[in-house]
């Protein structure tokens, strides 16, 4: 699954998300693409914003087949989480949650360690 360390480190973080969906779409995880963001509209009463998500939260969320919460934050190479991001998958990690950042390499890694391959 994975595959060689020169290519990976030229994969954008699009590429790295498709490739760890992929992945997650093959082992005892079922996950999905999580978003987080706000929005604009007009309304009868006024401009509106709806905020989604929450502030932090992993690219990828799910649960593992014996019912612990999974995340996943996809980042290119070398790239490491914002501030934000580390507190979530700090206090997911505290409460026994499988949890992780990085490429689809390091996914492999963490799923590898959870058996869940």
């Amino acid at each position: 699954m994975k595959i060689n360390e020169d290519l990976n480190k030229h994969l954008s973080e699009a590429q790295q998300l498709q490739r760890c969906m992929s992945i997650l779409s093959t082992c005892k995880v079922n996950a999905w693409r999580n978003n987080t963001g706000m929005t604009k509209y007009e309304s009868n009463r006024g401009p509106r914003v709806v905020r989604y998500g929450h502030k932090g939260s992993s690219d990828i969320i799910g649960y593992t087949h014996d019912g612990r919460f999974f995340g996943f934050e996809v980042k290119r190479h070398n790239r490491k989480p914002t501030q934000l991001q580390s507190n979530f998958i700090k206090n997911a990690q505290d409460y026994g949650c499988v949890i992780g950042y990085g490429t689809a390499n390091d996914l492999v890694d963490l799923l590898n360690s959870n058996d869940l391959l």
